[in-house]
């Protein structure tokens, strides 16, 4: 139970799964602020973001690297781990070299993915923004992994605008309501990711 004494348990019917009712038949509660609550049970979203996925070609590296028996995301903290400790204990660049991301992909190649694969722009990129952000949150530079992560996190890219763009809890509040209110929710419903308010 939260404070204003909404549950955060689905309910459920007598074989477990959720109970289906319309949504107008939800009860509500008030906040102190005046903020409208849904309390049936769980946390819904204030305004539904769509989530971004993987593309073809990116999906087909994690695909290869699994069929190589290639922990990718394991190869990914290591190659970070190594050049944010030289970072760190003052061996190496403050910040990740430009030519980490030919190393890293030669690494990979070495342990058996695909050359051509690993040649290819968009998956350069993708592998170039997975090692940055690794080796931000390893060199302890936490806003710039931040940074990187919402190059392409659109939940957290959303949430830092709306956050940057308000000068109170109640602006924020009035933001994310309008935004929600020239959402299509019928097209968005069921789709991924969200921003969740206090």
């Amino acid at each position: 139970m939260t404070p204003l004494g909404r549950s955060l348990h689905i309910p459920r019917d007598r074989e477990g799964r959720p109970r289906s009712e319309p949504a107008d038949s939800f009860p509500k509660v008030e906040t102190a602020g005046g903020r409208t609550l849904r309390a049936d049970g769980g946390v819904f979203p204030d305004l539904v973001i769509q989530d971004d996925t993987l593309t073809s070609l990116e999906q087909e590296l994690v695909v290869e690297a699994a069929r190589a028996e290639i922990p990718l995301t394991l190869r990914i903290t290591e190659f970070a781990f190594e050049h944010a400790k030289k970072a760190k204990d003052g061996t190496g660049p403050e910040e990740l070299a430009p030519g980490a991301i030919a190393d890293f992909a030669r690494l990979l190649q070495e342990e058996g993915l695909s050359g051509e694969l690993l040649e290819n722009q968009e998956v350069r990129e993708y592998l170039s923004w997975r090692v940055r952000m690794a080796f931000a949150q390893r060199a302890e530079h936490y806003h710039h992994a931040l940074e990187f992560q919402a190059e392409r996190d659109r939940v957290l890219a959303s949430a830092i605008r709306f956050l940057e763009a308000s000068d109170s809890q109640g602006s924020l509040f009035a933001a994310v309501e309008t935004e929600a209110a020239r959402s299509d929710r019928a097209s968005a419903a069921g789709v991924e990711g969200s921003v969740h308010l206090p």
